[in-house]
């Protein structure tokens, strides 16, 4: 959940290969171009989600709000819409629909205005929509004013699950569930707890007060908390940013944190952030106490994973021997103007675990792997095995398990993100804008391929999607449905590994 916002040495670098013979397995394959069963045009401020025979998203409505939107899977067409809030999500937590199967139909939830013309700082509504029809299952919910965030799917996918209060309730934010037509308090042991700060993982919040405290929560009580700069050092505040990992039980409590942002009163403003200060520190769950810590490093451009693990438990992190990064801001509001100055990168894979570096990659100072502006020619990935970076000046796919690396030929079109696109939404939070769900493109060496060339099975695969079912994904700026790219994996195979080819 809650993101805000981002071989080892013997290793042998492998040269491309062509394939011939054998047809490749799905995930191996750049060569297939696949062609969307239907696209729409639309700014998706969500990754779209299949439930059953329908496909939903929150979708940007000019100029300044946005609905959730269903189509029907077979065709693209639009089933119905309503307007939705952003309400308490951050500008810079991913948005995503909440959707569960229940009695044999399929339901989604999500926040709305109580009454229409009411302002984004009254109450709110939690909505319970059939995903077919839009039809409101609960319009009892009504009479249930509530100020949260955004509902969830609940971990056992029963019910949805919200972090916030109620009207008439203390305004501490808890969880709280969705059961017998109503929002109650979740009684489960587990459940999140907050006062007096905000939730940034299924346990932990930041405080608000004059020193930012760090707590962490269950059963309505504080198990343990500290201090921001006990933890992550001298002169570091959420302000600089944050990520946070807590949903698996067997790993510690696992965060970064860095610089603290200095405040912003007029502009044009810039400020200059020291890239080595950033620290990954993982957490004992019972006490607090800081089992490892990584310091210099933070999460990586080409991946959107950020603290969570991957594969067999591993964290990719780049690790910054050097570097700095100004930041001018021209008008509040307004994308920066980023600047990088003598960078010098690794990338590690860390066991989440023990803290142990289990691989190293220099990558030294190769713009592409670290510098937001150079996203519409950097490769990128989401898959839970593998990430693209540019080492020695080409792109290599790494297996993140052990650090083992292979070059990519420069005519395969792996993934790439555009830069993000910026918009307008009511909402609590004032003079902000918000990134439009992510956006996958397609990029040779050069960079960025002409809008209208397919994907390949394999370049699905490394964007983290499942290409043995149907994917619906936002492709060059559109809402694009695939029918099912590979066919379905026996239970008892596992993903292929992607290797060094050749598109031709």
């Amino acid at each position: 959940m809650r993101l805000p916002f981002p071989v080892a040495a013997a290793a042998i670098i492998v040269t491309a290969l062509v394939l011939t013979g054998c047809s490749p397995a799905p995930e191996d394959d750049w060569n297939t171009r696949l062609t969307p069963e239907w696209t729409v045009n639309a700014t998706l401020m969500s990754q779209p989600v299949i439930a059953d025979d329908s496909v939903l998203a929150y979708v940007h409505v000019s100029p300044d709000s946005e609905a959730i939107v269903a189509w029907n899977r077979a065709n693209g067409k639009e089933l119905w819409r309503s307007h939705a809030l952003p309400a308490r999500t951050a500008p810079g937590v991913d948005q995503f629909v909440a959707v569960i199967e229940k009695d044999g139909s399929w339901q989604v939830a999500y926040l709305a205005p109580r009454a229409v013309g009411d302002p984004v700082n009254a109450w709110m509504r939690l909505v319970v929509a059939d995903a077919r029809s839009g039809k409101d299952l609960l319009p009892q919910l009504q009479d249930a004013p509530i100020w949260t965030r955004r509902p969830e799917a609940c971990k056992d996918s029963s019910t949805f699950c919200l972090e916030g209060f109620r009207e008439g309730d203390e305004h501490t934010d808890r969880e709280l569930v969705l059961a017998d037509g109503g929002i109650v308090p979740d009684t489960d042991p587990d459940a999140g707890f907050s006062t007096n700060g905000f939730l940034v993982a299924s346990h932990v919040s930041l405080s608000h007060d004059e020193v930012t405290t760090v707590r962490y929560g269950t059963n309505g009580e504080y198990a343990w908390w500290r201090s921001y700069e006990d933890i992550f050092g001298q002169g570091t505040d959420y302000t600089g940013g944050w990520a946070w990992h807590d949903e698996d039980e067997k790993l510690p409590v696992i965060g970064w944190g860095g610089q603290a942002a200095p405040k912003v009163t007029s502009y044009p403003a810039s400020d200059v952030r020291d890239l080595t200060a950033g620290t990954t520190v993982a957490l004992d769950r019972k006490t607090g106490r800081t089992l490892w810590s990584q310091k210099s490093t933070r999460s990586c451009t080409f991946s959107g994973r950020g603290v969570a693990p991957r594969a067999e438990g591993i964290m990719v992190l780049c690790r910054y021997r050097s570097g700095s990064l100004q930041r001018h801001f021209e008008e509040e509001g307004a994308p920066p103007q980023l600047v990088y100055k003598d960078v010098d990168l690794d990338v590690i894979g860390v066991d989440a675990a023990s803290g142990e570096v289990v691989w190293t990659v220099r990558l030294g100072d190769e713009p592409r792997n670290y510098a937001y502006q150079e996203q519409p020619k950097a490769p990128w990935s989401d898959s839970e095995e593998h990430v693209i970076v540019t080492a020695n000046g080409r792109r290599t796919l790494l297996d993140v398990r052990d650090g083992s690396r292979r070059e990519l030929a420069r005519d395969v079109l792996t993934p790439c993100r555009p830069h993000d696109t910026q918009v307008v939404l009511d909402s609590v939070w004032k003079n902000v804008r918000y990134a439009a769900s992510q956006n996958m493109a397609l990029c040779n060496e050069q960079g960025p391929v002409k809008s209208g060339t397919a994907p390949s099975p394999a370049a699905l695969a490394l964007a983290g999607l499942d290409i043995h079912d149907d994917v619906a994904l936002v492709f060059n700026g559109r809402l694009a449905y695939f029918r099912r790219p590979a066919p379905a994996r026996p239970a008892t195979t596992t993903p292929g590994t992607p290797p060094p080819t050749s598109a031709g």
